[in-house]
């Protein structure tokens, strides 16, 4: 369901300190791209720039992978009316394929954007990436009964991608924006049609994932592992702010002075390719931002509090250095 393509230039590693992160298997020179990988399942946000939400009007991208698709010849694109009939979401040939059309419609994607618009537009993950993992959950499984598991081998089977990214550690548990674990559960149970399509898809199994303790597990591993980034040029035009869960990408760790950049395309869509920074010896450390890497060191510290940890990058500890010997307030203790 997802495809990773790489050069044989990286290395997975993991340690007790820094759990799983990502270094150069060999010399790689800046401005190298070493990976193109497709995400376990991505969103659009609901708050975009240049306009106040997704929530009214059909889409321009692909809803599978969000690629850039062209204008309906029935629909002109200046036409903005509302959705008013049952439509199955705007799909590319590849994702239509993968069956979406059998689990989501356009209206209720809409429904769900405008449930997370009242309730915090600006968050990551909202109600949409919820609904689009169960429904991921229930294309996987349905397959592996094909295959010929049974019911909950093959609900266990599709959970697997959703299992190797890193949780909150120990107890910790993470927070929803703007609603909780036990709201998006009711919301996704009472969801028409996708909740029926999901109980014929997993049968018994579905009460299980349309849990408030399934969707609170599901959050810690969303909120820590979200990649969040920008399709050029897909709205009219516009760029199509969005986030996913990638396999290879989860393993990065942070840097304020990041190694690696991330970069996507209309015709790539959620298909991200990842490009070195500056020049990478063996053994050197692959980084990306989770923040924007100008903000003050303070604001850095704590946006970066959210993954549970304190940055202790040579920016980071350059910066506090400097701040203690100007006998400013530091983070740095």
């Amino acid at each position: 369901e997802f495809e990773v393509r790489l050069f044989s230039c990286l290395e997975v590693r993991v340690n007790d300190e820094d759990g799983r992160y990502m270094v150069a298997s060999k010399k790689l020179d800046d401005g190298a791209w070493f990976l193109l990988e497709s995400p376990v399942v991505c969103w659009p946000l609901t708050q975009q720039e240049g306009e106040a939400s997704l929530c009214d009007f059909p889409s321009s991208w692909c809803e599978g992978c969000l690629r850039s698709l062209p204008e309906p010849s029935s629909e002109p694109s200046s036409s903005r009316r509302r959705l008013t009939t049952p439509t199955p979401p705007r799909l590319c040939e590849a994702c239509a394929q993968r069956g979406l059309r059998e689990m989501l419609t356009q209206e209720e994607l809409i429904s769900w954007r405008r449930w997370q618009h009242q309730r915090s537009a600006k968050s990551c993950v909202g109600l949409e990436a919820f609904g689009r993992c169960l429904a991921q959950v229930a294309l996987i499984a349905s397959k592996a009964k094909e295959a010929g598991l049974d019911n909950s081998q093959a609900v266990h089977f599709a959970l697997k991608p959703f299992d190797r990214p890193q949780g909150p550690p120990g107890d910790a548990q993470v927070l929803l924006h703007g609603t909780t674990p036990a709201e998006v559960a009711q919301e996704l149970r009472v969801s028409e049609p996708f909740q029926s399509k999901l109980r014929k898809a997993l049968g018994v199994e579905a009460d299980a994932l349309l849990s408030e303790e399934t969707i609170a597990q599901l959050a810690g591993k969303l909120v820590l592992n979200a990649a969040s980034f920008s399709v050029p040029e897909v709205r009219q035009g516009l760029p199509l702010q969005s986030a996913g869960v990638y396999v290879l990408l989860s393993t990065m760790n942070h840097s304020c002075a990041p190694s690696v950049r991330l970069d996507t395309s209309a015709d790539s869509g959620a298909e991200v390719s990842l490009i070195t920074t500056m020049p990478l010896e063996v053994g050197d450390r692959l980084t990306l931002a989770y923040v924007t890497p100008d903000w003050p060191l303070e604001e850095r510290q704590q946006q970066l509090s959210h993954w549970f940890f304190k940055c202790r990058c040579p920016r980071c500890e350059a910066e506090g250095c400097v701040r203690q010997a100007l006998g400013l307030d530091s983070t740095k203790k």
